[in-house]
């Protein structure tokens, strides 16, 4: 039953309903085929890129290929992405409270055109893991929504051989106007970074976090308090 279901999907349907979501978020989606994957909806050849109309168009940021489809242990929905030379899975799951589970393996900056959409040069690879659970807060009319604010678990990363190569980034400068204003970047190795976060509540503590190249140390210790909304978490 559920085979039949991927099978007889309406993925043209759900193409076009995908472009016009990103379309609403400013962006434009491409998607060379959508169809049935492994008890999953999988799109391949993803191209993302910022909406303009500028000729040439914006550089696209490119994914080899997106699952999305339901988790049996426990109930809930996976995303799992091949791109950038790696994989990055995602698992959520829940219902008072949804844990939020993400793996990111061999992820390679220098591929899927990151240096063509972001205007940086990246090299090196990422590896990296978040496993939080969020509890659900009631926000009125039986409706609730999750609460960074009283989230629990950890994250990590490390990378290897990490470099930023040159590049130019757009950062906004309120003496200069309202426009980002492009800055170039110099070469800079980071390294082997190391950084592991537990959080308890919300209060998050810097178990580890540390990186040394020829160009630079890294060290930095401290805590970080989450609110529930993430722009107002407090260092």
């Amino acid at each position: 039953m559920i085979a039949a279901f991927f099978l007889t999907f309406p993925y043209d349907a759900l193409k076009d309903r995908a472009k016009l979501e990103a379309a609403a978020a400013g962006y434009t989606l491409r998607i060379g085929s959508m169809g049935p994957g492994f008890f999953a909806v999988r799109a391949t050849d993803v191209e993302i890129s910022k909406s303009s109309d500028v000729d040439p168009p914006p550089e696209p940021l490119k994914l080899d290929a997106i699952s999305i489809g339901p988790t049996l242990f426990p109930p809930g929905i996976g995303v799992n992405l091949k791109a950038f030379g790696g994989t990055i899975s995602t698992r959520v799951s829940g219902f008072s409270s949804s844990r939020i589970r993400v793996n990111a393996d061999g992820v390679d900056l220098s591929k899927g055109n990151v240096k063509a959409f972001s205007g940086i040069d990246f090299s090196g690879t990422i590896d990296a893991t978040v496993d939080m659970t969020i509890p659900k807060a009631s926000v009125g009319g039986g409706a609730s929504e999750p609460d960074l604010g009283q989230a629990t678990g950890t994250m990590s990363i490390n990378t290897h051989d990490l470099t930023i190569n040159g590049g130019t980034v757009n950062v906004p400068i309120p003496q200069y106007g309202p426009e980002p204003t492009p800055l170039d970047l110099p070469k800079i190795a980071l390294g082997d970074l190391n950084g592991h976060l537990t959080f308890d509540k919300g209060a998050g503590t810097v178990d580890e976090f540390k990186s040394k190249s020829a160009d630079l140390e890294i060290g930095m210790t401290g805590t970080l308090k989450l609110a529930k909304r993430i722009e107002y978490a407090e260092p």
